[in-house]
């Protein structure tokens, strides 16, 4: 079909992250069906964040300053009359767009543009929540941000349940979706180890180190001439202290710090095995990059990682569980039955429940609803 409307895309940045795919995906979708897409961000980034979408034929534009400068100004008179001069630029270049539409993908974005799209002479704003309210402070602007939103969206249960606690409208789980590889399942002829990936930037939250006190385990049962544990992701707040564990405890023949990774399914297809274990997640984009590439997966047993694997997967842990990750990991390993089981109950459950039809046919509903 074809559009005449506007979408806006608004995230905060141009990285490469889940809520940063997602945002990809959902502009290739809705460009496909019709629609015209921007992609605004705050700051300057010029890298693989902003490449993506140029590669993928979407328009892109820079807002010309960070965010804080609205939401952390200075304590001044200054920074109160600085926050308002780049507030007004932002509602002047957004009204210049002639927006019908705008989809936020991430925190800052989602305060600023629900609070302010009224201004931009925007028709609606979503207040699209990307995970399980991680970074919700419960101040003024988060709160109106949710009374102004012309319709409130979580991509989880737990986002959804979050939400609850802060806002009496309905809200609308709109899962992520992915793209389904063509061929997917592990490719015998690029390796030689047995490979397990982990796709996660390099937060805190995402607990890589039960990973890492893991694979102390997992190594001393094959040895590092068998095994390699590879973390794809942007070194964040936590590689440090991670990169230390991975010294002082000599695993670095079969550990990898990646760094940002841009062909994400293309790891995944040289890969046997995916891992997860962030103690607070809405829901986990790289466990669903992981089921569409065909991979199991072990998971700590948090509501995200259950709403996309199911409520009866048996390969779940308890959150910060070095021990059961590495039975977990260690069976896997050993089962060659039990894993190709799951590789495909993964597979089935993600092309059913994740495609990014259902999750752009559910963003053109509200689009499209009046």
């Amino acid at each position: 079909m074809k559009s005449n409307k506007r979408i806006l895309i608004a995230l905060h940045r141009f990285a490469v992250g889940g809520a940063e795919t997602q945002a990809l995906y959902l502009s290739e979708h809705l460009k496909e069906n019709g629609y015209e897409i921007i992609v605004g961000a705050f700051g300057s980034e010029e890298g693989t964040g902003l490449q993506r979408f140029k590669r993928a034929g979407i328009d892109t534009i820079h807002w010309g300053f960070q965010e804080k400068l609205i939401l952390n100004p200075e304590n001044s008179l200054f920074g109160k009359a600085r926050k308002y001069r780049f507030l007004i630029k932002l509602i002047w270049k957004v009204r210049l767009l002639k927006i019908d539409t705008v989809i936020p993908f991430t925190y800052p974005a989602n305060i600023i543009f629900c609070n302010w799209f009224q201004k931009m002479k925007v028709k609606k704003c979503f207040w699209n929540q990307r995970d399980s309210g991680i970074m919700f402070q419960g101040i003024k602007l988060e709160k109106m941000g949710l009374i102004l939103a012309s319709k409130i969206i979580s991509n989880s249960k737990p986002g959804k349940l979050f939400l609850q606690k802060h806002t009496e409208k309905e809200i609308f789980i709109i899962h992520n979706g992915v793209k389904i590889p063509e061929n997917s399942g592990f490719s015998e002829d690029k390796k030689n180890k047995y490979r397990v990936v982990k796709i996660a930037n390099l937060h805190g939250y995402k607990d890589h180190l039960t990973i890492l006190e893991a694979w102390n385990l997992v190594v001393v049962e094959f040895g590092q001439e068998k095994v390699e544990l590879l973390f794809a992701g942007r070194k964040l707040d936590a590689y440090q202290k991670l990169k230390a564990y991975v010294v002082e405890n000599k695993l670095e023949k079969s550990v990898i710090f990646l760094g940002e990774v841009e062909n994400v399914p293309f790891l995944l297809a040289s890969a046997n095995l995916a891992v997860f274990s962030s103690i607070k997640e809405g829901l986990p984009n790289g466990i669903l990059e992981s089921m569409a590439a065909g991979l199991p997966i072990v998971a700590t047993d948090i509501l995200g990682a259950r709403e996309a694997l199911g409520e009866d997967y048996p390969f779940l842990v308890p959150p910060k569980d070095p021990v059961s990750f590495a039975k977990k990991i260690t069976s896997m390993i050993t089962d060659h039955h039990k894993l190709e089981e799951n590789r495909m109950q993964n597979k089935k459950r993600v092309i059913e429940l994740f495609s990014m039809e259902i999750m752009g046919g559910k963003y053109i509903q509200l689009i499209e609803n009046e």
